[in-house]
């Protein structure tokens, strides 16, 4: 369980009998009182995945021994397997054996602790790091460890890493063979406040089973607390959704929302004492209302329930690390254990339909253009059943602008085989107007947003109110507006107090969007 760590040793004698004994790169010499004398700024040498270093600094002369624990009980080879508690009393050992490092005489500098679980074999490791979301205020950042896919978080006190424990083993595999499909789950204490408050100090404060046990529970904890998806089922939990719960849910999915922007990072340093605080506690009750809808969506609606399966995987490795855990109670997990999928409505077409190769909607697209061919199919053999025509003028054949259908048994103005086609017609129509004005807005809205801060601009907004269209003028200073008015807007003009100053118009989601920035700024 306990891997990597950095310790110093202070003892004079200690220094002696590895300088005497291993072969340390650099120079130095001892003097005839014995004291050592160091001609270069460190010695260095590796012993079996362990660093040692010999430097002076303000307190004299100095060891610092760094690496992995669980490497070194393997003989410097790798980490691979379990790591039990019995194993690391016995490296205590092994560390005054061969190194004459007495572990009571240590002060423990940093530690890492974690543990291997080995997958189902449906699923692998790279789906459970893509799927990990974020996991308190902070986001997971993807990047590369010795080759592996990993995420981590990083804190003021502690670092959460979860990687590819596979991957990193390659070299090993051959020979060695460990477990294939391993994740590895650790975290790495950067400074010893949390460590100290459990009473940690050396190396020996470690064996202590309690400290096991403590780091274990917190390790559950945190996997618990994290925003995770399993990836291949997004497609499933949004079909069973409504297309306001879909929103919502891709909204969560974005994982910048979950963390502090850079923006209202800079807000808060110019706020007073009491602001932050109103301000930290109003964004704290905002990220626990959307941490619940999430669990929501996830015990109503997901399939497979990987996280639960995780999490009692990380359990039963516990157990066999030797690390005795009473009965572990946590109200989501167990939520997500014992919950079963929601009934919904079945829909005749899912709310995102996927594209097949030509960029048609799919199967149910097609199945409806058949039925609508159908449909005029039977109305024309109607028509022509009659004595008399609908409509003597239109005797050439018609077809629908959008799908093709027959439609010369309709009117001589008709356009549509169906109000279905009418109206998809007409939708991408405004799909692409909304496209051209997306972008033609969306740099203007960079640089207003850029601005904003003067607190300098004129603005009409114009908005709807019982399918009626209104519009007020205001200056930036003056809006306030709430979540349930800034929807409403359908336009914003803006401008500044500047002589023949030009008017900038934003529509849609860039005119709410900039509202909403210029209210919360006057709230705060």
């Amino acid at each position: 369980m306990i891997d990597g760590f950095k310790i110093l040793i202070r003892n004079a004698i200690v220094i002696n009998k590895l300088l005497s004994h291993f072969p340390f790169a650099g120079k130095y010499t001892i003097s005839e009182e014995g004291e050592l004398i160091l001609h270069d700024y460190k010695l260095f040498f590796k012993y079996k995945g362990l660093d040692l270093m010999i430097s002076k600094g303000k307190n004299g002369m100095h060891c610092t021994v760094k690496g992995s624990l669980h490497k070194f009980w393997n003989e410097g080879v790798h980490n691979a397997n379990t790591y039990t508690y019995q194993d690391f009393i016995q490296t205590l050992k092994k560390l005054k054996d061969e190194l004459f490092i007495n572990p009571k005489e240590t002060e423990l500098q940093n530690i890492e602790f974690g543990v291997n679980i080995e997958l189902p074999k449906d699923k692998n490791v790279k789906t459970v790091l893509r799927g990990l979301i974020a996991n308190g205020n902070k986001i997971y950042e993807q990047n590369t460890q010795d080759g592996a896919l990993s995420t981590t978080i990083k804190r003021d006190n502690y670092t959460i890493k979860t990687y590819d424990k596979t991957a990193q083993t390659k070299s090993i595999q051959k020979k060695y063979k460990p477990k294939n499909n391993l994740l590895r789950l650790e975290v790495a204490y950067n400074k010893m406040k949390t460590l100290k408050a459990m009473g940690v100090y050396s190396l020996f404060d470690l064996s202590n089973i309690g400290v096991f046990k403590s780091m274990g529970l917190w390790l559950l904890e945190r996997w618990a607390d994290a925003v995770f998806i399993d990836r291949q089922e997004i497609e499933f939990i949004t079909n069973r959704l409504t297309l306001k719960q879909c929103t919502h849910f891709y909204y969560m999915l974005d994982a910048p929302i979950w963390e502090e922007s850079e923006e209202e990072k800079q807000a808060i340093k110019e706020m007073t004492t009491e602001q932050k605080k109103k301000h930290l506690n109003q964004r704290k009750e905002a990220r626990r209302n959307m941490l619940n809808s999430w669990r929501g969506y996830m015990c109503q609606h997901s399939k497979g329930k990987l996280q639960v399966v995780i999490y009692d995987l990380i359990q039963d490795e516990l157990k066999r690390v030797q690390v005795p855990l009473e009965a572990v109670y946590n109200p989501f997990m167990n939520d997500l254990r014992q919950s079963k999928l929601k009934k919904v409505r079945n829909r005749k077409t899912p709310l995102f339909p996927h594209l097949d190769k030509r960029g048609n909607g799919g199967v149910n697209v097609k199945q409806k253009r058949i039925q609508q061919n159908q449909k005029g199919q039977k109305t024309s053999q109607k028509m022509e059943n009659r004595k008399t025509p609908l409509n003597p003028q239109n005797s050439d054949s018609k077809k629908c602008l959008c799908c093709g259908a027959d439609i010369s048994h309709k009117s001589k103005n008709a356009k549509y085989c169906s109000k279905s086609c009418n109206n998809k017609c007409n939708r991408n129509k405004r799909k692409k107007m909304n496209e051209v004005l997306k972008q033609k807005e969306n740099p203007v809205l960079i640089r207003l947003m850029e601005k904003i801060h003067k607190n300098s601009f004129n603005l009409s907004i114009t908005y709807t109110q019982d399918r009626k269209r209104y519009t007020d003028q205001l200056h930036q200073k003056e809006v306030f507006a709430p979540i349930e008015w800034i929807r409403k807007i359908k336009e914003v003009k803006v401008w500044s107090d500047r002589k023949n100053a030009k008017k900038i118009v934003l529509t849609g989601t860039r005119a709410m969007r900039f509202i909403r920035e210029v209210s919360k700024r006057n709230q705060a």
